[in-house]
């Protein structure tokens, strides 16, 4: 076990929870490191990720308008503490910052938005054309079944189902939550991130846009926790759902190289605020970029 392994273990047992995690510079994913990176772990609501770049993609294609208006209506979609999933009364906005609030906010209700809009096959098209084969997407969860009961040793994608069978009511809207039943790896998290920031998801302007979302997110508690914005830019998306608690970002160090990251945690314990697991993904973050720094280019 590696310097940074055994450092990446002990911030997580010191925050009391478990987790995965893969940091590699962008363009280079020969330089990829982390913890068990390859294993599927649920990604919560960066699973909305995926849909940007579909939804980017199709846009290109010229088979989704993003100046087309939307009218949102109140409780058609999955409820959600954000966005225009709080909002009371009917809205007229543009596609576009459908997509905006879904990333920068995690606005559930824009998310099903997007989704409703995208083409037949759209998403299972980027999925496959990207190259993502351990992406497991599922924006309608209606249609998948989860098992019936947690195993000893479960991954955080079947602890997460375990909580839909288990504990999910009609009227709670956890059953109808993408976020629980998408999965992926933190290895392809960063590839996913490498795509957007080589201009290789979509076209150049696409991927502009896609990054500058990603810079627009608000939550800054997590990855962005572990680095000085005077010297680091931090762009990503936050996942959160039960004990899971997650981030993928790219962070650039001033005059460097982006290093994209991954981290999913899964708290001991069930709580609506852990700030001590926050604060781990934040330093496990450092950890990782400081160690790709030393081998690949200067240290902070």
């Amino acid at each position: 076990m590696d310097n940074t392994t055994r450092t990446i273990r002990h911030l997580l047992a010191s925050a009391g929870c478990d987790g995965w995690c893969h940091a590699q510079v962008v363009g280079d994913p020969e330089t990829g490191i982390g913890l068990r990176s390859t294993a599927p772990v649920v990604i919560s609501s960066m699973y909305k990720v995926h849909l940007m770049v579909a939804a980017c993609r199709s846009n290109e294609a010229g088979s989704l308008d993003f100046d087309r208006r939307i009218r949102i209506e109140p409780g058609r979609y999955a409820p959600g503490p954000t966005g225009f999933a709080l909002f009371s009364d009917t809205v007229d906005v543009s596609l576009r910052d459908v997509v905006r609030s879904m990333i920068t906010v995690s606005d559930n209700t824009s998310a099903g938005i997007v989704y409703e809009l995208l083409p037949d096959g759209a998403l299972e098209d980027t999925l496959s054309r990207l190259g993502l084969t351990e992406a497991r997407i599922f924006p309608n969860p209606g249609e998948r079944s989860v098992p019936a009961s947690a195993k000893p040793g479960a991954t955080a994608a079947e602890d997460a189902a375990y909580v839909i069978a288990a504990f999910a009511t009609d009227d709670d809207g956890t059953e109808f939550d993408p976020a629980y039943y998408s999965q992926s790896t933190t290895a392809e998290m960063c590839t996913l991130l490498d795509l957007i920031w080589t201009d290789a998801a979509a076209d150049p302007e696409q991927c502009a846009f896609m990054r500058r979302l990603l810079r627009e997110q608000v939550w800054r508690h997590r990855v962005s926790s572990g680095f000085s914005p005077r010297r680091f830019e931090v762009a990503g998306k936050t996942g959160t759902i039960d004990r899971v608690r997650a981030e993928s970002s790219v962070v650039t160090p001033s005059g460097e190289r982006p290093v994209a990251l991954s981290i999913v945690t899964r708290a001991a314990r069930a709580e609506p605020e852990l700030p001590e697991v926050d604060r781990a993904i934040g330093q496990i973050a450092r950890v990782l970029v400081d160690a790709l720094r030393q081998r690949h280019g200067r240290r902070a």
